[in-house]
C-alpha cells in the first residue's frame, strides 16, 4: 500500500499519529454518533450480477488475536514506517497493538455458539444491546491500558516479545486527548468505571487519529452474521452486489503461540449456515472460500479434508492461501521453514493443486509483497511461483490477490523494515501478465481488493495517474480484451480505511479514467469471475452450487445470471 501522500519523513509520536489518522476528522459528519460508514455508490446498474470475490467476514474468534493485529491489521504500517521511528514512537505504536489485542480478545462469540443461535432461528441481537456491550469492552480494555499504566495488569498481557516496551502512559495520554478529555488519565490515580465508560464513549464519537482503527476492531467483534449484513448495508445497497465469496484465514501455526478459538472445522460449518441464512433472507449469495495451511497438511492436521468437506458438502467454492505466512507457491523443497515446522509442505500443496485442478476449484492467493510473518517472507508470495505451479498444474483456477499497485515501478517513500524484502526491478503485476499471455493461463486472474493508493483520497494524483499508466500497460502487453482482472474489496480489511464505502465507485471512476470501457468494465466486475469460479452452465462450481441449493432449499435459478 505504499504511495504518495506527503508522508512525514521521519516518523515520532506526532508522525505516527498523522499515519494512523491520515485526515481521520475528514471520515466523519460533526456531530455524528459513531464513525459508521453511509452506503456506498454502485458502480454499475442493480441489474448487473456484481461478483465480490475478495471479502472477509470472519470475526476475531476466528484468527489468532495478537499474530493478525501485529502481522495483518497493522502489519504495512510496522513494515513500513517503524523502520523511521524512534523509541518512544514504537513504544506508542506497541501500545496501540496490546489495546487492538486486548479488545478483540474480549466478547466476539466463538463459531459454535453461533451456529447454535443460527440452527436455532434466533435472530441478531438488537442494535442498541450490541453497541452497549461493545461501549463496555471498550471501556475493559481502557481500564486494562490504565492499570499497565500505573504498572498493574489483571487481564493478561499477551503482547510479550515486541521489541520495545509498549508505551502505555503515552497510549493513555493520546486515548484521553483523541477523547476531548485530556485531564483523564493520571498516573497518580485509577481511572474510576464512569471514567471508563465516558472515554469509550466518546472516542467513539470524536474523530481523531485512532479512531477507525477502534471502530475496526470493535466491528470484528461482531457476530460473522451482522458482519455480512454490514457488508450488505454498506456495498450492497440496492442489490448493487449479487455474490460475496468471503475467505477466512489459516494462520496460527505461523504465528508464535497465538491460536484461535474457534477450529477450521467449526468455522466452515458457521458459514455454511450463514450462506443459507443470507441466501433466505436478502438479495445476496454468498459462498465461501476456505483457508488451506500446508503445515498444518503436512503435520497430518487433516487440512485437504476440510477443504473437501468445505467444497462437497458446504457450499463453498474454493480455497484460500496465504503464502507470505512462510511458504512458496510452489518449490519449497530447499527453502528454510520457522522451528518447529513440519517437512512435507511442498508435498501438502501438490496434493491440494492435484484435487483442485480434477475438480475445477479455485484457489484464491495472497499476492502482494506484504504481511510476512517474518523477515523476507513477503517475497515468498510472488507471482513466480505460481508461474512455477502452473507448469505442473496447468488448468488450475487461480487469483492472485491485491493486484494493481505496482510497488516495483514506483518510488517508494522508504525502504522495508525488512531489506530481504525490498522490492525488486520487476512487477508482480507484469509477471502475472507475463504468466497469461506467454504460458496461454486463461484460467489465471488477479483482483483489485484494497487498492487504495489509486481509489483513496489521501493518495495523490501523481500516484493514480502513475497506476493508471501502468494498468493500461498490463491491459496492452498481456489482457487486451480485459479477460483476467477482478473485482474485490477486501473487505472487512479495509474498513479502517477512509471513505471505504465508496470504493466500488471510486474504483469504477479510475477504471473509466484509465480507458476502460463499459464493457470491460463489466468483465472486471462480474464476467471475469463468473470464469474465474466456474459459474458457467456445465461447470463443476456451478453444478456444486445447484446441488448445494436444492439441498439447503434456496432457490437456484440465481445462477442462471451467470449464463455465458
Amino acid at each position: 500500500m505504499a504511495g504518495s501522500f506527503d508522508r512525514p519523513r521521519v516518523v515520532d509520536r506526532r508522525g505516527l499519529l498523522w499515519l494512523l489518522g491520515a485526515a481521520a476528522a475528514l471520515s466523519v459528519t460533526p456531530g455524528c454518533a459513531r464513525w459508521r460508514p453511509e452506503p456506498g455508490r454502485c458502480a454499475l446498474t442493480s441489474a448487473d450480477p456484481v461478483i465480490d470475490v475478495h471479502c472477509h467476514f470472519f470475526n476475531a474468534s476466528d484468527v489468532p488475536v495478537r499474530g493478525f493485529v501485529e502481522y495483518v491489521a497493522l502489519g504495512e504500517l510496522r513494515d513500513e514506517f517503524l523502520p523511521r521511528a524512534d523509541v518512544q514512537t514504537k513504544g506508542l505504536f506497541n501500545g496501540l497493538i496490546a489495546f487492538l489485542v486486548d479488545i478483540l480478545s474480549r466478547g466476539a462469540k466463538d463459531a459454535p455458539t453461533e451456529a447454535a443461535r443460527l440452527r436455532s432461528g434466533t435472530p441478531l441481537e438488537p442494535a442498541s444491546v450490541v453497541q452497549q456491550r461493545k461501549t463496555q469492552i471498550l471501556a475493559d480494555a481502557i481500564q486494562e491500558m490504565d492499570r499497565r499504566a500505573r504498572g498493574i495488569e489483571t487481564f493478561g498481557r499477551g503482547v510479550e516479545g515486541l521489541d520495545v516496551e509498549p508505551d502505555y502512559p503515552a497510549l493513555m495520554e493520546q486515548l484521553a486527548k483523541d477523547a476531548a478529555r485530556p485531564q483523564a488519565f493520571s498516573r497518580s490515580r485509577a481511572l474510576s468505571r464512569v471514567g471508563a465508560i465516558g472515554l469509550a464513549n466518546d472516542l467513539q464519537r470524536q474523530p481523531s487519529e485512532m479512531q477507525r482503527y477502534i471502530y475496526f476492531a470493535l466491528l470484528l467483534l461482531d457476530d460473522r452474521e451482522a458482519i455480512a449484513r454490514e457488508y450488505l448495508r454498506v456495498f450492497a445497497p440496492s442489490g448493487c452486489v449479487s455474490l460475496v465469496t468471503p475467505s477466512f484465514l489459516d494462520m496460527e501455526n505461523w504465528l508464535g503461540n497465538s491460536r484461535a478459538r474457534s477450529s477450521i472445522a467449526e468455522q466452515i460449518e458457521v458459514m455454511d449456515l450463514l450462506q443459507v441464512q443470507i441466501a433466505r433472507t436478502t438479495e445476496l449469495h454468498m459462498h465461501s472460500f476456505v483457508g488451506f495451511d500446508p503445515w498444518r497438511e503436512a503435520e497430518g492436521g487433516g487440512s485437504l479434508k476440510l477443504v473437501k468437506r468445505a467444497i462437497l458438502d458446504c457450499g463453498f467454492v474454493g480455497v484460500k492461501l496465504y503464502p507470505p505466512m512462510g511458504f512458496q507457491a510452489f518449490g519449497n523443497g530447499e527453502i528454510k521453514f520457522p522451528k518447529g515446522a513440519p517437512r512435507g509442505m511442498e508435498t501438502a500443496l501438490r496434493r491440494l493443486y492435484a484435487w483442485c485442478e480434477s475438480n475445477d476449484v479455485p484457489i484464491m492467493a495472497h499476492a502482494e509483497n506484504s504481511l510476512g510473518s517474518l523477515c523476507g517472507y513477503g517475497h515468498r508470495a510472488s507471482p513466480s511461483w505460481w508461474r512455477e505451479a502452473l507448469r505442473e498444474f496447468p488448468k488450475l483456477r487461480v487469483n492472485l490477490a491485491h493486484f494493481g499497485s505496482f510497488d516495483e515501478l514506483r518510488t517508494q517513500p522508504t525502504p522495508k523494515r525488512c531489506s530481504k524484502d525490498a522490492f525488486g526491478k520487476d512487477a508482480w503485476e507484469f509477471i502475472v501478465g507475463k504468466t497469461i499471455s506467454e504460458d496461454g493461463r486463461e484460467h489465471l486472474f488477479a483482483d483489485l481488493g484494497y487498492l487504495y493508493e489509486l481509489t483513496s483520497p489521501q493518495f495523490d494524483d501523481r500516484t493514480r495517474s502513475e497506476i493508471r499508466g501502468y494498468l493500461k500497460q498490463f491491459q496492452s502487453r498481456y489482457d487486451p480484451d480485459v479477460r483476467h482482472l477482478l473485482y474485490g474489496t477486501d473487505w472487512t480489511m479495509i474498513a479502517k480505511e477512509l471513505d471505504n464505502n465508496n470504493y466500488m465507485s471510486r474504483l469504477g471512476a479510475q477504471l473509466t479514467a484509465t480507458g476502460y470501457t463499459p464493457e470491460q468494465q463489466q468483465n472486471i466486475y462480474w464476467r471475469n469471475a463468473a470464469r474465474y469460479l466456474g459459474l458457467g452452465k456445465t461447470d463443476k462450481t456451478r453444478n456444486r452450487l445447484r446441488d448445494y441449493c436444492l439441498n439447503r432449499k434456496i432457490d437456484a435459478d440465481w445462477l442462471s445470471a451467470f449464463d455465458q
